[in-house]
């Protein structure tokens, strides 16, 4: 099975949701009921499914915000290409102490935080992303001539 990655615009929890599920109707927020907006990016296979939870609730709970998350995107971004990651999970860490286990977890196992990073990273650029929305139309200027003129 399939999962792809959803975001609640109300309550910012982001979650992996069978793709199945997404075919006959728009799915739901577990926490408050919003419909969930599919957030562009790659499908997870089930196995995926319980890190990358736990993943999303460690920031959650850290209360990480959306200006936040861009900016630790940016940062893991710069991490994944130089492969520095145990600094990143030090900076994660200090910044939301329940990411702590997680680390710990993938210590010393450099495949296995490598996709942790690659999760985080998609949760970070789902919590940055902005809400969708349109803005009202703006007419055009009306150009008045110009008296003054040469």
């Amino acid at each position: 099975m399939l999962f792809i990655v959803a975001r609640c615009d109300e309550c910012w929890r982001v979650r992996l949701v069978a793709q199945v599920e997404l075919r006959d109707r728009a799915a739901a927020c577990s926490d408050c009921g919003t419909p969930l907006r599919v957030m562009p990016s790659g499908m997870y296979r089930e196995q995926d499914v319980q890190l990358f939870h736990e993943i999303s609730d460690t920031l959650r709970d850290g209360k990480v915000r959306p200006f936040e998350a861009t900016q630790l995107a940016a940062e893991l971004r710069r991490v994944l290409a130089n492969g520095d990651y145990d600094r990143f999970f030090e900076l994660l860490s200090n910044k939301t102490p329940s990411f702590t286990p997680i680390q710990l977890h993938f210590g010393g196992k450099p495949s296995l935080q490598l996709r942790a990073l690659r999760m985080l990273a998609t949760i970070l650029e789902a919590l940055s992303a902005t809400r969708s929305g349109t803005m009202p139309a703006v007419a055009e200027p009306t150009l008045v001539p110009n008296k003054h003129r040469a």
